[in-house]
C-alpha cells in the first residue's frame, strides 16, 4: 500500500510575525474544459465549492484543492488530472507577509484582489499563489523544487525579521 509523504518534511518556520508551514493533507486536481461551468470563479480568483476550493488559473483551467483523498466527480467535457503528488503546498501567514512578498515577487498584497489566484515566479521557481485572507496565503510549488523553495523562504523570512522596523 502506498503512503503519502511530505514533499519538504521540515518543521515550520516562525519569525517576526511570519508563520511558514508545509500543508500535507490537501488533494489537488487540475480541471480543464472548453466551456467552464457557471460555478467556476472568474479567472485569477478562487471560490469555495461543495467539493473543495476552486482556483481558476486560466480561461479554461481550475485547480481543485480539498482536504483528504478521493476523486473529483466527472462531468461532460471536464478533464480531470490528480496532481496531488506533483505539488508541495506551503501555508504562509502573518502580519509581515507583504514585506516578505516584496522580496520574492512582483505581487503587491496591498492592491491584490481579496481572493487572488495567480501563477508567479519566486526566486526563479514557479509558484501558484492563493490569497485566502489579507494575511494568509497558500503557495503551491512543484514538488521537484520544493526543497529549494523552502530554503529560499526560510532565508527571506529570517532576513525580513532581521530588517524589522525599529519601534
Amino acid at each position: 500500500m502506498l503512503e503519502a509523504t511530505a514533499a519538504i518534511g521540515e518543521p515550520a518556520i516562525r519569525a517576526d510575525g511570519i508563520d511558514c508551514r508545509e500543508i500535507t493533507d490537501l488533494a489537488i486536481h487540475a480541471l480543464a474544459t472548453r466551456t467552464p461551468p457557471a460555478h467556476w470563479p472568474a479567472p485569477g480568483t478562487w471560490c469555495d465549492h461543495e467539493a473543495g476550493r476552486l482556483a481558476r488559473l486560466g480561461a479554461d483551467q481550475c485547480f481543485m484543492l480539498r482536504r483528504g483523498a478521493g476523486s473529483v466527480p466527472a462531468a461532460d467535457g471536464l478533464h480531470v488530472s490528480d496532481q496531488s503528488d506533483s505539488w508541495a503546498v506551503i501555508g504562509l501567514s502573518g502580519e509581515r507577509i507583504s514585506v516578505l512578498l516584496e522580496r520574492l515577487s512582483m505581487i503587491d498584497l496591498e492592491t491584490a484582489p481579496a481572493r487572488l489566484a495567480t501563477r508567479t515566479v519566486m526566486h526563479h521557481i514557479p509558484v501558484i499563489l492563493l490569497r485566502l485572507a489579507p494575511q494568509d496565503l497558500l503557495l503551491l510549488t512543484p514538488r521537484s523544487t520544493a526543497g529549494d523553495f523552502w530554503c529560499v523562504l526560510g532565508e527571506q523570512i529570517r532576513a525580513t525579521a532581521w530588517f524589522a522596523p525599529l519601534a
